[in-house]
């Protein structure tokens, strides 16, 4: 999901863009209710861009819809065989979500390349980011006296540190399990810190949490089976184009009856007007650590206090105590 001022996308012209909607629909199996035209705005600065529809879009309308199998998760690491049977892939955790699909994602970036199911989309990702991994030393100290100081750090520090922890142990496995043909240094610049870096950024940024409550269909309604909800991230072709509006009346979600995953607007867009999707009510803070810009006027803006409880109260406890 792209920023609307996201600079990184300034390398790219128009016609990188060329054919991206049927290979979409043509690889991916996607549907859209309306061209997409991927462009800049008039009299915007080239970083500016967003999605535009061709045609008029009325509220209820399903926008967009893409299968389950065409999305990239660790649902997905099944599929890849130098992936299968390392261990640290066959344990999908919420800790382990994110450096399980920055591996795979560099996986077919670098190693898969043009074989790779999402090949055009990878193409068309931003070459870097302007999250918190990227802030220069000087921007960081202009953030002293911030929550967001603090967190920056620490991101840095334990990003760092994961990477060391995955070169040592799963990094070496995987390359022992590749057959391209790759050599040790090549594989360090294609599996680099940065490069690491770049992974996680673009999961943090254009990934979507996908629900799966994995309940009876429609046609079994009746069933008492419990209902079992698990929840993962996914890369989502086209979808991530979208640009973020706080105010944008838009929906997406997993249908379990069409294993679809579907964006649907409940409101009316124009033709010619760009299409904005939702991430939810994101104050500043949030959007500049993850995403890397901020929303002027963002009607979510907040500022996160932090308290230390050091020790209960003495008067606390005892109140508690005789009200029970």
């Amino acid at each position: 999901m792209a920023p609307e001022h996201d600079e990184s996308v300034e390398t790219l012209s128009g016609d990188a863009f060329v054919g991206y909607n049927e290979w979409a629909a043509e690889t991916l199996k996607v549907r859209i209710a309306t061209d997409f035209v991927y462009e800049t705005q008039d009299g915007a600065c080239a970083s500016e861009r967003g999605v535009f529809i061709a045609e008029d879009v009325t509220p209820h309308t399903e926008v967009f819809s893409i299968p389950l199998d065409s999305v990239l998760s660790v649902k997905s690491l099944q599929e890849i065989s130098a992936l299968q049977n390392i261990a640290f892939f066959q344990q999908l955790t919420p800790e382990r979500e994110d450096d399980q699909l920055a591996l795979a994602l560099l996986y077919e970036k670098f190693v898969q390349g043009d074989k790779s199911k999402w090949a055009k989309h990878i193409e068309l990702l931003p070459k870097t980011y302007h999250n918190a991994l990227y802030f220069e030393q000087e921007e960081i100290k202009a953030l002293e006296g911030s929550n967001l100081f603090f967190i920056a750090q620490q991101m840095e520090k334990k990003v760092a540190a994961d990477y060391t922890s995955l070169k040592e142990t799963v990094l070496l496995e995987l390359f022992e399990n590749i057959t391209e043909g790759i050599t040790v240094d090549l594989f360090d610049d294609f599996f680099s810190l940065d490069n690491y870096k770049w992974a996680l950024s673009t999961i943090w940024s254009r990934f979507v949490s996908l629900r799966l409550d994995e309940a009876p269909s429609s046609k079994d309604s009746s069933s008492s089976v419990p209902v079992a909800k698990q929840s993962f991230k996914a890369m989502v072709p086209v979808f991530d184009m979208l640009n973020h509006d706080p105010e944008a009346e838009m929906s997406h979600f997993f249908d379990m009856d069409t294993q679809l995953f579907k964006l649907v607007s409940h409101q009316h867009w124009n033709a010619g007007t760009q299409m904005f999707i939702n991430y939810g009510p994101l104050s500043n803070h949030k959007l500049l650590l993850l995403y890397g810009f901020v929303i002027i006027g963002n009607p979510f803006d907040a500022v996160e206090m932090w308290l230390r409880w050091t020790k209960r109260p003495q008067s606390f406890t005892s109140r508690r105590n005789n009200s029970s």
